[in-house]
């Protein structure tokens, strides 16, 4: 079944034994438009634990509920990997322009708020993968065609029968005639961190020739690829 991925976000995971926590954030593949993981977040005695759930043990929606079960009991969920142990290409960036710069913690003199907790580790550590982006950073990205920007990524649908991302759902147009339009995601050639946008090279003519989508229809009932 197509799922908006922007309603699974707050979504209670529910583990094989009980609740485990929130889905916060999703990871995904940019080479093959796939999700790879989820980051639970749970508060254990007064703290907060985040753990990277793999896609592999993901399970389809049985109910539309605000729940996202796992085929893990919580004890396993509590030794997945912590989030850091696999930055996406966001955080990556961050970690990386802070040790250039010397910028001390998140939140301290000098350190723009948006920078994560800044790494003491050498610069020997294992460089991340650069394909994994983070879901709630690159929704907010522009989309720009031919030098000019098309729109703004609003939300992904992704198909719960193997994870895939299926199409990104685009805000098209000037904001007092802007159109929701889906495409395939292989429109997409290039993600540029710096500039928050997703670089293509169809023609703007072809973005207001894309099929439009209704908020208010239900994804498997509506979908339909654009060209690639």
């Amino acid at each position: 079944m197509k799922q908006l991925l922007s309603n699974l976000l707050g979504s209670t995971v529910s583990a094989t034994d009980g609740t485990a926590g929130v889905v916060r954030d999703f990871y995904f593949d940019d080479q093959h438009w796939i999700l790879r993981s989820l980051v639970c977040e749970r508060v254990a005695d007064g703290e907060k634990q985040s753990f990277l759930v793999p896609s592999t043990y993901f399970r389809p929606r049985e109910w539309d509920l605000p729940v996202f079960s796992v085929g893990l009991t919580r004890e396993q969920i509590a030794t997945c990997p912590d989030p850091e142990s696999d930055r996406p290409v966001s955080k990556q960036k961050a970690y990386a322009l802070a040790e250039s710069i010397g910028w001390p913690e998140a939140g301290g003199i000098g350190s723009p708020g948006f920078l994560f907790q800044y790494s003491e580790k050498s610069g020997s550590e294992k460089p991340g993968d650069p394909h994994l982006r983070s879901f709630r950073v690159v929704s907010r990205y522009r989309v720009a065609s031919d030098q000019k920007v098309v729109g703004r990524i609003k939300d992904f649908v992704v198909d719960d029968c193997g994870w895939g991302i299926d199409g990104l759902l685009i805000r098209v147009g000037p904001w007092y005639h802007r159109n929701l339009v889906m495409v395939s995601p292989h429109w997409a050639k290039e993600i540029d961190w710096a500039e928050g946008t997703i670089w293509t090279d169809t023609h703007l003519v072809d973005w207001h020739q894309a099929p439009a989508f209704s908020i208010r229809q239900r994804p498997g009932t509506s979908f339909t690829p654009g060209p690639a």
